[in-house]
């Protein structure tokens, strides 16, 4: 059974996850040529950075890595395939498996920002909170009205899915999307609610200054 990744913030998670990393990942690695002489300690790094990753994404990670450096010839006399840079490991890691919320500061980031609150004064808040949870860059026009369009086939999906619960005929699927679906609005609501008790400590602070 693949070994599930910790992720309540404890130190001895952290470490199984350092661990998990070295060993699925990086060790694995080790005999690859580094990508433009980068330090070894570059590498090391992503233990850190990539302990939140379950078994099953680091080892998709770790093959991924294997076949592109297999496929990217190294220059010719020379025995060592070359190792892609971390920061492109670290990029396919995010998007095999994108870091927890409480692991980044982009997606608190953007749901606290005014996005977030007009996102969820759309009723798409959660979308946006996946989408940043996943792609990262804050949709522009197009992506917005993907969202938006999604947020509807989800809203449908969520009265059929009660209805199923209700009925007694709810599938094992059904559970599981429900339980992300309410695992998603109370992160994504806290997150808008910090934002709106920033913007609002921040106007009550302004407005103070300008009155002294």
């Amino acid at each position: 059974m693949d070994k599930v990744a910790l992720d309540d913030g404890t130190e001895e998670a952290r470490a199984a996850g350092r661990a998990r990393v070295r060993e699925l990942l990086i060790v694995p690695l080790a005999g690859l040529k580094r990508s433009g002489g980068t330090p070894a300690a570059e590498y090391e790094r992503l233990a850190d950075k990539l302990a939140y990753m379950r078994e099953d994404a680091l080892r998709g990670l770790c093959e991924l890595v294997l076949r592109i450096a297999h496929n990217d010839r190294p220059p010719v006399g020379t025995k060592a395939a070359r190792c892609p840079a971390p920061a492109l490991i670290q990029t396919w890691a995010y998007g095999l498996q994108p870091p927890p919320p409480a692991g980044t500061d982009y997606v608190p980031s953007i749901m606290r920002s005014a996005l977030g609150r007009e996102a969820r004064d759309g009723g798409w808040h959660v979308e946006l909170f996946r989408h940043a949870r996943r792609v990262g860059p804050p949709p522009q026009s197009y992506e917005r009205g993907k969202l938006l369009a999604q947020a509807d086939e989800n809203r449908r999906m969520l009265e059929r899915v009660r209805e199923r619960m209700a009925a007694g005929v709810a599938t094992p699927d059904d559970r599981r999307w429900l339980a992300a679906w309410h695992d998603d609005v109370r992160a994504a609501d806290a997150l808008v609610e910090e934002g709106d008790a920033r913007r609002a400590a921040k106007a009550a602070a302004d407005s103070e200054g300008k009155a002294a």
